[in-house]
Parts: structure tokens; sequence; C-alpha cells
């Protein structure tokens, strides 16, 4: 069934709609993806807020609650490590992760059109079942049995739940790009079983 849900989401990149469209791009992964950059240490051109939607899912290990709940909000630094949301308010961290160059240069590439990302990252999770200190195996059962996996699709559902993203009170519509992924230092190291499985997994 997990397998099936996130599928969906690749299965929808080729599809077209129409009007108030926002190029949607899902990014996801561990702490190159979360973010540990600082805000403080930016260049003067990504300091400043973006004309980019973002909705980042609050990143949680397994098993614990408030996993992939969030906001929609412009894009500016504080996305990284750190950052918290509980649905109703987003609150911003020191750090910064890949989003904001990411961001910037698919505005450059389509300059007419809007753009929106999905964010869902919690640094040293695996993809390898036992691997990392938590993982994405999309057949988790330990505990409640909801992981990272479960956690990304919740992100991407509560995104989605929202059909008025910039707040503007007019419908948009979040057309599926690509999804970009950042990880895989956990599975490398936790043994040569999981590192060959990789690709795989």
């Amino acid at each position: 069934m997990k397998k099936t849900a996130l599928a969906c989401f690749a299965s929808l990149l080729s599809c077209s709609t129409i009007a108030d469209e926002y190029l949607t791009f899902f990014m996801a992964g561990q702490s190159n993806m979360d973010g540990y950059g600082y805000v403080s240490e930016l260049p003067s051109d990504l300091v400043k807020e973006q004309d980019v939607m973002i909705f980042h899912g609050n990143g949680v290990f397994d098993n614990q609650d408030n996993g992939g709940v969030g906001k929609w909000d412009k894009l500016k630094p504080g996305h990284g490590t750190g950052f918290k949301s509980d649905g109703k308010s987003n609150t911003l961290s020191e750090r910064f992760g890949a989003e904001l160059t990411f961001a910037k240069a698919i505005q450059q590439q389509y300059p007419n059109k809007k753009i929106a990302i999905i964010k869902y990252a919690v640094g040293g999770t695996g993809l390898a079942l036992n691997t990392g200190y938590s993982n994405w195996y999309p057949n988790f059962t330990k505990g409640n049995g909801f992981n990272q996996y479960d956690f990304a699709l919740e992100t991407i559902n509560n995104a989605y739940a929202v059909s008025d993203i910039n707040g503007d009170g007019k419908s948009d519509t979040l057309k599926p790009m690509g999804i970009i992924w950042m990880q895989g230092e956990a599975d490398a190291h936790a043994s040569e079983a999981s590192a060959n499985a990789y690709l795989t997994n």
C-alpha cells in the first residue's frame, strides 16, 4: 500500500493542469537535504524571501508524533535542521538546506512559471531496514509502524490538501515535476549488505 502511494506521486509527473498552476518539486532525504548550513553565512542574494512557495513537513524520528505536519509559506532562509511546524505556524531555524539554491535555479529555468516545493528530510536516516537513526523502508512494522516513508507521504498529502497555497483567495493547482533525493550515508556505512542494496532500495 505504501509503495503504491508514493508511486502515485511519481506517476503524476506527466499530468497537465489548468490555471494558477505551480510546478511542484518534492525534496527528501537525510542531513544533506535537511540542511546544516548557517543562515548567517549566506550570501546577500540568498537571504531575501523568494517568490516560491514551500510546504516543509515537520521532521521526526520513527513512531513519533506530528511527522509531516506543515503550513504553506513563502520560501526564506530557515528551512534547515531545527525547523518546526505544528501545522498552524512555522518556526524557522538558523540553518538552511538545498531548497534555497534549488529554488533560485528552477526559477531561472522556468521564469514565467509559479514554483512550489514540498520538503521532508531528517538527518541520519537510512533506506535499508535497521539502518540510521530512523529509516525509509516502505514495509516498516516496528512500534506503531510509522517511519520516514509514512511521514513523507503525510507531508505530500497535507500539502495537497490545501486548495489555496498562497492565501490569495483563489484555488491553486500543484503539478508534480520531480523528486529530488539526497541520502545514502547511513546505508553506506551501516553494513556491506545495506550498501549493496542501496540501488535496489
